[in-house]
């Protein structure tokens, strides 16, 4: 577990060093380019031995002693700076977690590592949806990824069987040249794919059995069809920034996405939290 832990702490650490050192040149292009006077001190990163955490110092703003930087240049460098800050905090929470989904995953195999992992993961990103920023990601994890074992393995099973099944009936009415079935199963398939991005922050959100998740995830996909759209995108997108570079998959496309999803439907999952709470009181 150690010789583990350290793994994540170097393939971690040194992308995120590659990233910052690559957004820190294009911020100092930027600001050469509004002012002469002003620069930027480097930041620096420290790894925690017991659980990786990273603390990037704020940018210091250095200004020529003879020369007054005026207000609306240290506004400006300092919101540039901030927002620095918090992305080179984001990209190394993310870059972190998704790390520990591909390595549980590939623990169990990815047959008996994947789902629980995913299940595992939604919970961070649960966690940080919540404002729980400063969580410790690895005890949620593999707190999620022990407790939440069985039940996920058994959810995964449901979903793989029924997407098998909806990809054989497609491709056999294709082969009877039924085009009618044809669209009736890729509808099915489409209605599918929406409620399956709510099938992983349902099962995190709520305590509620396998069957409850599917039900709620198919009336949130179709009581908000805006948000589903708007996940969908986001599902979309991420399929083309993998296809784009392989950093990205093995960086954020799962912490990103389940981040992007968790906090999307976040906006359902309060109506449906306030609503069980009034009934509980009733």
């Amino acid at each position: 577990m150690a010789l583990g832990m350290l793994g994540i702490h170097v393939i971690v650490g040194a992308f995120a060093g590659y990233l910052i050192e690559t957004v820190f040149r294009l911020l100092k292009r930027q600001i050469r380019r509004r002012s002469d006077i002003c620069r930027l001190k480097r930041c620096r990163i420290f790894y925690g031995p017991a659980g990786i955490f990273f603390r990037v110092e704020k940018y210091i703003l250095l200004c020529n002693e003879s020369v007054f930087c005026s207000g609306k240049v240290m506004s400006m460098i300092h919101s540039l700076t901030n927002g620095l800050n918090r992305f080179c905090t984001w990209v190394m929470r993310l870059a972190y977690v998704n790390v520990l989904w591909i390595l549980f995953s590939l623990a169990g195999l990815v047959v008996f590592g994947l789902m629980p992992a995913t299940a595992a993961m939604f919970s961070v990103a649960r966690e940080w949806a919540k404002g729980n920023t400063d969580v410790p990601v690895f005890s949620v994890f593999i707190r999620t990824f022990k407790k939440e074992w069985g039940a996920a393995q058994l959810l995964g099973l449901i979903l793989v069987t029924a997407g098998l099944f909806l990809f054989a009936d497609i491709r056999i009415a294709a082969q009877m040249n039924q085009p009618v079935l044809v669209n009736v199963f890729m509808s099915i398939g489409l209605i599918f794919v929406f409620v399956l991005l709510y099938v992983f922050p349902v099962f995190s959100h709520f305590d509620v059995k396998l069957r409850q998740v599917l039900s709620i995830s198919f009336l949130i996909a179709f009581s908000r069809p805006l948000v589903t759209l708007m996940m969908a995108a986001g599902a979309v997108g991420m399929l083309f920034l993998v296809l784009f570079h392989v950093t990205f998959l093995l960086f954020f496309s799962g912490s990103a996405l389940s981040l992007l999803l968790t906090k999307l439907s976040f906006t359902a999952f309060m109506s449906i939290d306030q609503r069980q709470e009034k009934e509980k009181a009733a």
